[in-house]
C-alpha cells in the first residue's frame, strides 16, 4: 500500500470548486479517486514536491496544480502506465466559458488540418452557454475540420465557469 508524500495536498474529503485554473485534468473511473490521486501524485510529487490535488463536486474528475510548465507535466504522465486514471489532459489554454470563441480561434492553429473533438460540459452555467452545435459551428468557422480519423484531438473541458481547452496528439 502506498502512503501519503509529505507535502502533497489532497482534498478526497472535502470537494470544492477550482478558484484558479489547474495544469492538468484526470479523469478517473468512478470510485477510484484516491489511486489515481496517488498515481499523479507518484508521477509529479519527484519533480515539484508542492504538487496539489483538488477534487471536484464532479465524479471521476480531479484537478492537478503544479509549478511545473503544462506541458512538461503533461509529458511526465504520458511516460507512465496507469491502472486508476482514464485520461490525462493539459490545461493549455484556461479561461471562463464566455470566452469560447477567442479560445478556440487561439487553438485551432495547433489542431490543423483537423481534431477528433473531446468535450465534457459540467456545470449548469455552462451547459446552457455552450453546447456541442455550439462548438462545432464556430469550429466550422475556423475551417477546423472535425473527424475521428485526425491524429490530434481537441480537448474541450468544462468546471463550472472555467473553461479549459488543448490539442493533444493521439497516442497509442
Amino acid at each position: 500500500m502506498q502512503s501519503k508524500k509529505p507535502g502533497l495536498q489532497s482534498m478526497s474529503t472535502q470537494r470544492q470548486m477550482p478558484l484558479r485554473c489547474p495544469t492538468l485534468i484526470v479523469r478517473h473511473p468512478a470510485g477510484k479517486e484516491y489511486w489515481a490521486e496517488q498515481e499523479i501524485g507518484d508521477t509529479l510529487f519527484p519533480h515539484d514536491p508542492n504538487v496539489e490535488i483538488k477534487h471536484t463536486p464532479y465524479r471521476g474528475v480531479i484537478l492537478v496544480y503544479t509549478s511545473l510548465p503544462t506541458e512538461k507535466a503533461y509529458q511526465l504522465t504520458l511516460r507512465e502506465t496507469y491502472t486508476s486514471i482514464n485520461k490525462v489532459i493539459p490545461a493549455t489554454h484556461c479561461t471562463t466559458i464566455d470566452k469560447l470563441k477567442e479560445t478556440l480561434n487561439s487553438i485551432t492553429e495547433k489542431c490543423q488540418p483537423c481534431a477528433r473533438l473531446d468535450i465534457h460540459i459540467r456545470g449548469q452555467k455552462a451547459k446552457t452557454t455552450i453546447t456541442e452545435e455550439k462548438i462545432e459551428k464556430t469550429l466550422s468557422q475556423l475551417k477546423l475540420c472535425v473527424s475521428r480519423k485526425c491524429p490530434k484531438t481537441l480537448h474541450i473541458e468544462t468546471i463550472e465557469e472555467i473553461l479549459i481547452v488543448s490539442c493533444t496528439e493521439n497516442v497509442g
